[in-house]
């Protein structure tokens, strides 16, 4: 089966090509580099032994995609990752954000209509779902946050797939939905950057590291037993193991649905704080700040969907997930 990953260098598309190279697919990876490095390529290489079939390309050009689409009619599946996910990026620049995570996508699926390529499978995020305070968040329910351009972004385009595939019966699209990303690959190879990454994960590691004093947490006053926000990490090779066994059922199945990919077990900040200190036996300072506006106090997976269709289910622990950040982010890299 032979595969378009767009994204294909980013944090997620790096594991993904990892993996699905490891699976024998045929790959064919697509990045513009604004947010990652072509020597990621090199890692991939290393770890697959197997050459990349590389292509520099913005899916904002819509003459572009056309025209690179047109030339790979052979393809079975697109595997659609790249997008921008800076949440409190997206309030200030919003325009960027439906730019390139709908408008792009947009081009990118008018392409492949005109091209007969009927598979898709979609990077979202739980980011989309309205606060359900402390239950656990459920495929069915209510979704479009209007407080966040991105997660505004992700649903749009998960509409437009949802659109596309009750007019068009033949085109069927997953959409997974991620919750907390975090870890790295165990060879310590592959993992997210810290240089143009946000997120609690990274600005800890940054702490470990010595490129910061110290750990804003915002909000130590939520209804949680230490006050801090709770949140569903899952392990990066846990999240990519979920793509693989979705695109086993979209091979099968038709039309269009989702499915959470999250561990279904939450953790507070200062759960990850005190776990990362066990792991580097150090201190880890930190300062606690005002809440953010739009930040929810619990944001949990039911993986129970994926868990019975896609027979996935995650493996990593929190501990794996800080020892794998650790061992990626303590390695000097390109």
């Amino acid at each position: 089966m032979k595969l378009l990953v767009t994204g294909a260098t980013g944090y997620i598309g790096s594991h993904f090509c990892v993996s699905a190279l490891q699976n024998h697919y045929d790959l064919v990876m697509v990045d513009d580099l604004s947010n990652s490095s072509i020597k990621t390529l090199n890692a991939i290489e290393t770890l697959t032994q197997r050459k990349c079939n590389f292509v520099q390309l913005d899916l904002c050009d819509e003459e572009s995609v056309d025209r690179f689409i047109s030339k790979n009619q052979d393809i079975d599946v697109v595997v659609h990752l790249a997008a921008k996910k800076n949440v409190y990026d997206s309030i200030h620049n919003p325009l960027n954000y439906y730019r390139d995570n709908v408008i792009a996508s947009f081009f990118l699926l008018k392409a492949l209509q005109k091209n007969n390529i009927n598979k898709f499978l979609f990077s979202s995020t739980a980011a989309v779902y309205i606060d359900a305070g402390d239950k656990l968040y459920k495929e069915t329910f209510p979704v479009c946050n209007p407080s966040s351009p991105y997660s505004h972004s992700k649903f749009m385009f998960e509409t437009m797939l949802n659109d596309y595939c009750r007019a068009e019966k033949k085109f069927s699209a997953i959409s997974l939905r991620y919750f907390n990303v975090a870890g790295a690959h165990p060879s310590a190879l592959l993992g997210e950057s810290l240089l143009n990454s946000s997120g609690i994960f990274p600005e800890l590691l940054k702490v470990a590291t010595k490129r910061k004093k110290y750990l804003d947490i915002y909000g130590n006053d939520y209804p949680t037993p230490d006050g801090t926000a709770i949140r569903d990490y899952i392990h990066v090779m846990d999240l990519i193991q979920g793509h693989l066994d979705a695109l086993n059922y979209l091979d099968n199945h038709s039309g269009f649905d989702v499915f959470n990919l999250g561990r279904g077990e939450g953790c507070s900040v200062l759960n990850l704080v005190n776990t990362l200190e066990n792991e580097l036996h150090a201190k880890i300072p930190y300062h606690f700040k005002p809440r953010r506006r739009g930040d929810l106090c619990s944001v949990i997976a039911d993986p129970t969907k994926a868990n019975r269709l896609l027979g996935w289910h995650a493996k990593y622990t929190i501990k794996d997930i800080i020892h794998d950040a650790w061992q990626y982010s303590s390695t000097p890299h390109f």
